[in-house]
């Protein structure tokens, strides 16, 4: 009952005299993000706000500046805002993702899009899988990418003919039903994969994998 839950507050002085941080771990707070608290971090390539409580007070492009980052562990943030999910998508650098987006509240998905310039978007319900079409589509780099628990019925075959470095890829947990045969074509890197825990009734392993010649793991 003594036990006080302080909040860490981050603001545009926070890491001025850091810019040469490399890494920075700020698993399981309660922070408070002022204004572009990152934007000295230009040297940045490892940052883990997993499982965080983050709050705003406006919508800053608060990873605008993290340019050089390369692995980004943001899986289980509350709340998680689709704003914030969003900037996820400018970070086209990354190398390693983790997330995993297990309470999102969908309703505004459409309308952010739109005011992001995006007219040609009309989703009248839309869903996990939309929302890590737009987050994931531009990311070209990933070697690692975690989409465990994030509710998702199908894979896009469409995101994954953007990544072909991929290594690594953790499905795992979802919703996913069905996998057409031509799904991983595209992944001539792919190494290891887990598509446990499921709604798979039946998978042909030996087509879903042809073109897959590095694979050494499945699960």
């Amino acid at each position: 009952d003594r036990f006080i839950k302080r909040e860490i507050i981050l603001n545009e002085t926070t890491f001025k005299k850091m810019k040469k941080l490399k890494s920075l771990n700020l698993y399981g707070n309660h922070i408070k993000l002022e204004g572009n608290c990152f934007k000295h971090l230009t040297n940045l390539t490892n940052l883990n706000l997993s499982e965080t409580t983050l709050k705003s007070n406006k919508y800053y492009d608060i990873f605008s500046s993290l340019k050089s980052l390369e692995t980004f562990y943001f899986n289980n943030i509350k709340p998680c805002n689709l704003f914030k999910l969003y900037r996820v998508s400018k970070l086209t650098n990354l190398k390693k993702l983790n997330l995993r987006i297990t309470e999102l509240d969908l309703e505004n998905f459409g309308e952010m899009l739109r005011q992001k310039r995006r007219p040609e978007v009309e989703l009248i319900n839309p869903t996990n899988d939309d929302l890590c079409y737009y987050i994931l589509k531009d990311m070209t780099k990933l070697t690692h990418l975690d989409l465990s628990s994030c509710e998702l019925t199908y894979i896009n075959k469409r995101v994954l003919s953007q990544m072909p470095n991929l290594i690594c890829l953790d499905l795992s947990s979802n919703n996913i039903g069905q996998i057409p045969d031509d799904t991983f074509d595209c992944l001539s890197n792919l190494e290891d994969i887990d598509l446990s825990r499921n709604l798979f009734r039946q998978i042909k392993l030996n087509r879903l994998f042809l073109k897959c010649d590095k694979l050494k793991r499945v699960t």
